[in-house]
């Protein structure tokens, strides 16, 4: 998979307890996607990352009608 790396993750690895590092997608089937990846290139472990959302997209709280 063709990625670059955007910043690294507090998270570790469930497979072999390494950093994983968070990274971005460039090819056409996933262009702009992130993923969280183990920083051991020997290692398989990968995972979708979701941004979070920004406070316009989070509809729930908000007044019926606008």
């Amino acid at each position: 998979m063709k990625s670059t790396a955007t910043t690294v993750d507090d998270n570790l690895c469930i497979l072999c307890n390494n950093i994983q590092i968070i990274r971005t997608s460039w090819t056409d089937a996933n262009l702009g996607q992130r993923f969280a990846s183990c920083s051991d290139s020997e290692c398989t472990e990968f995972n979708w990352v979701e941004p979070p959302m920004c406070r316009k997209d989070d509809v729930r709280g908000q007044d019926e009608g606008i």
